[in-house]
């Protein structure tokens, strides 16, 4: 986190004050929550990483003209106190994640050292990169002289999503199109793309199409799914 204040700003003279702030608790600390510093963090429910506060004051050794390093994080204090010390917490999980050779299963990382569980996708499954965001796969797809924006069925056929999503187009204003950094129209692309590749005997229009299930995937997060 302190790494992005005034991250790539340019200075005209050094900080003389202290500009950053630690609340004393966090939003499920203040809740009573038994477990605060997870996701990001480390502590988990149980005896050996569950933190006895919540308080940041009493987890982190910061006196005031402390200056913000990692030192913390990679030089381990002995003996660890992985339930008072947030750092020390971390120290003792990475240790016992790492170190811990008698687990069995899919998720220690012992299965992938002395185990076969890497041969099945369940390693992933477990402990996932990272909890991505429903989303959905639109194709703006030319058809009839027009963008369709569509989403491809079990069969491989594209199906016209504009009503079903609310798809609109903008129309811009003349002063809009002025300000316009890049005019880009992605039909014209199309249509410039698919004459030079192209043949006597094709027709034009199904080369288009043909040209825009390909490069007219996007991505997008399906609000309506996170709502539900």
């Amino acid at each position: 986190m302190a790494g992005r204040v005034l991250r790539h700003r340019h200075l005209e003279k050094d900080i003389a004050q202290p500009n950053i702030g630690l609340l004393q608790y966090n939003l499920k600390g203040l809740r009573g929550a038994k477990v605060a510093f997870e996701k990001p963090g480390f502590e988990i429910n149980n005896d050996k990483f569950k933190l006895k506060t919540k308080n940041l004051s009493d987890l982190i050794d910061l006196p005031e003209d402390a200056g913000i390093n990692a030192i913390p994080r990679i030089q381990a204090n002995t003996p660890l106190k992985a339930t008072e010390k947030l750092a020390d917490l971390e120290h003792a999980v990475l240790a016992h994640s790492l170190t811990s050779y008698k687990q069995v299963g899919a998720k220690p990382l012992n299965a992938w050292l002395t185990q076969y569980w890497f041969l099945t996708a369940l390693p992933q499954r477990f402990t996932p990169f990272r909890q991505s965001s429903p989303n959905i796969q639109l194709f703006a797809v030319w058809k009839d002289r027009k963008l369709v924006f569509s989403e491809k069925d079990d069969f491989g056929q594209y199906i016209d999503r504009n009503g079903f999503y609310k798809i609109k187009y903008p129309e811009l204003t003349d002063l809009e199109q002025q300000r316009l950094w890049l005019d880009r129209n992605y039909g014209d692309i199309l249509c410039r793309i698919a004459i030079e590749k192209v043949s006597e005997n094709q027709h034009i229009e199904d080369e288009i199409e043909k040209l825009s299930n390909v490069m007219g995937k996007s991505c997008c997060q399906n609000m309506m799914r996170i709502k539900h």
